[in-house]
């Protein structure tokens, strides 16, 4: 019984650590098909395109390496509209604390107006 017990620890112990090797052995690709599938709204899209140009297509071999251009992409995505906008962090900080929940149209009204 404790062979079996051992055996059964060992297995267990390997499935696990093949399991959490798995992560490392993908590779993680972003197609322009997925992001047109995706990204309905044409405006999004293009806007997600054109700050994406260098990622879109690109392969990783890292998942942690792909979400985190993923982030940065976002994050430029997030800055130039806040420039487009010219939204100030003291509005988006208005925003937030008047807000509890989703945001409405009427909390927006009230800090843009």
């Amino acid at each position: 019984m404790k062979i079996l017990k051992t055996f059964g620890l060992l297995l267990f112990l390997l499935g696990f650590l093949f399991f959490n090797a798995l992560i490392f052995f993908g590779e993680y690709q972003l197609r322009p098909e997925i992001v047109n599938q995706k990204i309905t709204d044409t405006l999004k899209r293009e806007l997600f395109i054109k700050s994406s140009h260098d990622f879109i297509g690109r392969t990783f071999t890292s998942q942690f390496a792909f979400v985190s251009n993923l982030k940065s992409v976002f994050h430029v995505i997030n800055e130039s509209q806040l420039k487009r906008y010219r939204i100030r962090q003291i509005e988006i900080d208005t925003l937030i604390s008047l807000s509890h929940g989703p945001f409405s149209s009427e909390t927006i009204d009230s800090v843009f107006n």
